[in-house]
């Protein structure tokens, strides 16, 4: 009987011929461990079963899906598969598959860290436009994009998409029991929503996925980095959400940051169009229209598209960073729209009102670098003023008594 568990590997162990460095992360139906072999770093995917019988047969039939999606899927811009099989019986055991190590971080935390300029961030989704289209013409759907299934390669910049467990392709058989494949409801497009919406009694129906779902939730990743805000509020209940997915239409882009190009923020609203057919139909035209785009920017595109509130910075102690704080640690600040501009319908995002609040300095980053206020602490700063009136006064008697003298 088979007693070893992936969770109980340590630094150290080995998988096969694989050295166990650390353990990455865990979920509910996977494990990933930094692995090495042969001087080389790798991760170490395990797909981990629930107690039934029936999670069992669940588990492996979606570990074999993945891997099938992963080998059809071989790209520059895709995880790439080194190795797989089973651990620790070659016949029973879990399924692992072993992938790249990519040095670098979180689509999120990138743009946390780096404040890209549109250029930088149009680049690298005409990229991810490109590898989607390539994807999609050998029937091969990622179903979950989003910022934290997007890895940026700290060597060049390149995004590369990580975690299939919830990809499709064409020869597989539905391994859910709802009318909606796994996904993250977020990133859910119109019409799926609206299928599970007039399905979800339905025994037996189960949606189709299609390519205009993929670069739909590719527009929420869009939007979330051009903004630094969710297209609709995470605080909504599902139902709200899903909702608003279906019938409003978020506040454009560039109203919520006034440094996002308008072609940029064409581009971002087109993607989130309710109806199918008035998206880019491929990713091919998505790549083709932000190449285009690319082509014709101005130097404005070269501006961070974030900044921060100095006098926020100020006033606050920077605390030491942890683990959680990097994990934990909000989107960069964007810049709002002037007042005086019409914003949209929906008045901001949809759902509760939680347009950003803050004072931002209006002048670019670096000009507000350039000339920062020392942070003064207003007693003392009352101290000062009081001393300078006294002054004032001091010096006008002063002046009174040489002019009676004078006289």
């Amino acid at each position: 009987m088979m007693t070893a568990h992936p969770l109980a590997l340590r630094p150290g162990m080995k998988v096969g011929p694989w050295r166990v460095m650390a353990r990455l992360g865990q979920g509910a139906f996977g494990a990933v461990f930094q692995v090495e072999n042969g001087g080389r770093l790798h991760a170490l995917k395990f797909a981990l079963r629930g107690p039934s019988s029936d999670d069992l047969d669940r588990t492996d039939a979606r570990a074999v899906r993945e891997l099938a999606c992963l080998l059809h899927a071989v790209h520059p811009h895709v995880v790439r598969v080194w190795a797989h099989g089973r651990w620790p019986d070659a016949r029973t055991g879990y399924h692992y598959v072993v992938l790249d190590y990519v040095e670098g971080d979180t689509l999120s935390n990138w743009v946390k860290r780096e404040a890209p300029s549109a250029r930088r961030v149009a680049r690298m989704f005409s990229q991810l436009a490109w590898t989607l289209g390539e994807l999609h013409t050998r029937n091969v759907f990622h179903r979950d994009l989003k910022p934290t299934n997007i890895l940026v390669r700290a060597a060049d910049d390149s995004p590369i998409l990580v975690d299939f467990g919830s990809a499709n392709h064409a020869e597989s058989q539905p391994l859910t029991e709802g009318p909606l494949p796994p996904g993250t409801p977020q990133y859910r497009s119109p019409e799926a929503l609206r299928f599970h919406r007039e399905n979800h009694s339905t025994r037996d129906a189960h949606y189709v996925f299609r390519a205009t779902d993929d670069l739909y939730a590719l527009g929420v990743t869009l939007y979330e980095v051009l903004t630094g805000t969710s297209a609709f509020s995470r605080s909504l209940p599902r139902e709200v959400l899903a909702e608003y997915i279906e019938t409003r239409m978020p506040t454009p882009a560039s109203t919520m940051n006034e440094r996002v190009p308008l072609a940029l923020d064409v581009i971002s609203q087109q993607l989130l169009r309710k109806r199918p057919e008035e998206r880019y139909q491929d990713g091919g035209a998505l790549h083709a229209a932000l190449e285009a785009a690319l082509d014709s920017a101005t130097l404005d595109w070269d501006r961070p598209l974030f900044t921060r509130s100095l006098e926020e910075d100020s006033s606050e102690e920077t605390p030491t960073p942890t683990s959680e704080t990097v994990l934990l640690a909000p989107w960069p600040v964007p810049l709002p729209r002037p007042s005086s501009r019409r914003s949209s319908p929906t008045g901001g995002r949809a759902g509760p009102d939680e347009a950003p609040s803050a004072s931002f300095p209006r002048a670019p980053l670096r000009e507000a670098i350039a000339r920062p206020r020392p942070a003064t602490h207003p007693r003392r700063g009352l101290a000062r003023r009081l001393t300078w009136v006294g002054v004032g006064v001091g010096v006008l008697v002063l002046l009174g008594w040489v002019f009676s003298l004078l006289r």
